[in-house]
C-alpha cells in the first residue's frame, strides 16, 4: 500500500504537534492567536498557499487482465489491441525422442503446436487467440518455452514475427521438430493466419557463429528502425540487421550486418534481449541480460545508430529482458529479477528520464519478460512468464486526491480538545 505525504498531510501533523505537545502548563497567551489561527485558516481553506491536488510521486495500480498464458513473451501495441506472443508449452515427447532437442540450459525440450498469437482488446477488455497451433518447444512441465517470441508492425503483410529455438541449431533433431519456423524471422497475415519464413537466423548462427563461442541460437526481439529490421539473437549473442524487402524468388530477407556483443569468460555470457527506439536521440536501444554469476548491477543498455557497433549508454541494472520508450524519450526498463540467487529476488520496472535520472516504479513482479507503454502512460507486462500460468498485467498511474477539508477541520478540533484535557489534568486539585 502506498503512503502519500502531501503538503496538507505535513501541515496536518504540524497542527497536532503544536496543540498536543507535552509542555508545562502556562497562562493563555492571546498574542499567539494571530500566529496560530492564520495557520489554521490556511489548513481549512487550502486555496491560495497550498495546492488543491496532491504533489506526490506517482504510484501505480495493478490490474490482472488475463492469465493462463503459455510462456508469454513479447507484447506489441497495435492500434486498440495488445498482441501477445505465446511461445507455447511444447508437446509430448515421442517414444524415440526425435521431436526433442537439448536446450541451452542442458534440459530436454520437446516440440508441439501449442504456440499462439493472442490479443487483448483495449475496448472490449477481452482476450482472444488470433492464431493457434504455432510451433513450440518446452520442457515436459511446460517451462522454458520457446516459440513465437516477438512481433513488429511492418513488412509485406503488415506484421513481422520471430521464433526462438533455444539450443544448438546443429543438433540432428532440429530437422525433426515438425516445423521449419524455429529460429526464423517470419511475416504474418492475421486475417488468414498465414505465416511465411523470411530469414533463418538459426541457420546463420550454425554457418557463421559470429561470436566464435558455443553454437547456440535463440532469436528474441524485433525492431524496425530507419528502414531496416533488427533482431537480437540471445543465444548467438548478436544483433542482426536485415533488409525487410522480400528478395525476388523466395521472398527472403537478407542479413546485411551483424554486431557481436561483449562477452565474459564465464559459463553464461551476457546476452542482448529487448529492443526499442529512443525518439529523441533517434538511436536503437538494446537491453542486456547479465551473464553468470548474475552480479546485481552488471546489466547495461546499449545504443546504436544502426550502422555503428552498439556502445554502452546506461549501466547499473540487473538482468533486463525488455525496454520501451515514451514519446518524450523516457525509458522504461523491465528487470527480470534483482538477484538470481536470492529467494527474495523480484522483477521490477525502472524509469529513466531524458537526463538519466532513474526511478524504480514497480516492484514484486515474477519472471516478467516483456512490457509495452501506451500513450496514456499505462504500462503492460507479461508476468509469471516461465510456464503455463502466464499473466498479462496492467499498471495505471494514480495520483492521490486532495486531503478532504472536513478531515483537516476535524483534526484541528481534536487537537484542541486533546490539549485542553492535558492542561486540565495538570491543574492543582
Amino acid at each position: 500500500m502506498a503512503i502519500y505525504l502531501t503538503s496538507l498531510h505535513i501541515l496536518f501533523f504540524v497542527v497536532i504537534r503544536m496543540f498536543a505537545r507535552h509542555t508545562p502548563p502556562r497562562p493563555p497567551r492571546t498574542d499567539r492567536l494571530p500566529v496560530l489561527w492564520p495557520l489554521g485558516a490556511l489548513a481549512i481553506a487550502g486555496l491560495s498557499a497550498l495546492p488543491m491536488a496532491a504533489e506526490a510521486s506517482p504510484a501505480y495500480q495493478q490490474r490482472l487482465l488475463t492469465n493462463g498464458l503459455l510462456n508469454p513473451r513479447g507484447i506489441t501495441l497495435v492500434g486498440n489491441r495488445l498482441l501477445v506472443s505465446e511461445a507455447g508449452a511444447g508437446g509430448a515427447r515421442l517414444s524415440d525422442g526425435s521431436n526433442c532437442i537439448t536446450s541451452g540450459s542442458q534440459q530436454e525440450i520437446c516440440s508441439g503446436s501449442s504456440g499462439a498469437i493472442g490479443a487483448w482488446d483495449l475496448g472490449s477488455q477481452t482476450y482472444a487467440r488470433l492464431v493457434n497451433g504455432l510451433p513450440s518447444l518446452a520442457q515436459a512441465n511446460g517451462s522454458e518455452g520457446t516459440g513465437i517470441a516477438d512481433l513488429a508492425v511492418g513488412g509485406p503483410t503488415g506484421l513481422l514475427g520471430v521464433f526462438g529455438l533455444g539450443g544448438n541449431p546443429g543438433q540432428p533433431n532440429v530437422a525433426n521438430l515438425g516445423s521449419p519456423l524455429f529460429g526464423q524471422v517470419v511475416s504474418i497475415d492475421l486475417g488468414t493466419s498465414t505465416i511465411q519464413a523470411r530469414s533463418n537466423l538459426a541457420a546463420y548462427e550454425r554457418t557463421n557463429n559470429p561470436d566464435g563461442k558455443t553454437y547456440n541460437s535463440n532469436p528474441y526481439a524485433l525492431q524496425l528502425f530507419k528502414g531496416k529490421l533488427y533482431a537480437t539473437d540471445a543465444g548467438g549473442n548478436t544483433l542482426l540487421t536485415l533488409n525487410p524487402t522480400p528478395a525476388p524468388g523466395d521472398g527472403s530477407f537478407a542479413i546485411v550486418n551483424t554486431f557481436v556483443f561483449p562477452t565474459l569468460s564465464v559459463p553464461a555470457e551476457p546476452v542482448p534481449t529487448g529492443l526499442a527506439i529512443n525518439p529523441i536521440s533517434q538511436q536503437l536501444l538494446i537491453a542486456e541480460l547479465a551473464g553468470y554469476p548474475f552480479v546485481p548491477g552488471s546489466a547495461n543498455i546499449f545504443a546504436s545508430d544502426g550502422v555503428s557497433p552498439p556502445t554502452q549508454a546506461l549501466s547499473g541494472f540487473s538482468s533486463i529482458t525488455d525496454i520501451a520508450s515514451g514519446a518524450d524519450g523516457t525509458l522504461y526498463l523491465l528487470q527480470y529479477t534483482d538477484n538470481f540467487f536470492s529467494p527474495n529476488g523480484v522483477g521490477s520496472i525502472w524509469r529513466v528520464d531524458a537526463n538519466g535520472n532513474r526511478e524504480r516504479l514497480i516492484d514484486g513482479l515474477k519472471d516478467p519478460t516483456s512490457l509495452a507503454v501506451a500513450d496514456d502512460g499505462r504500462i503492460y507486462v507479461t508476468n509469471n512468464a516461465d510456464g503455463v500460468q502466464g499473466e498479462l498485467l496492467e499498471f495505471r498511474q494514480v495520483v492521490p486526491g486532495p486531503l478532504p477539508l472536513l478531515g483537516v477541520a476535524a483534526a484541528w478540533s481534536q487537537a484542541r480538545r486533546l490539549r485542553r484535557r492535558r492542561t486540565a489534568a495538570r491543574q492543582p486539585q
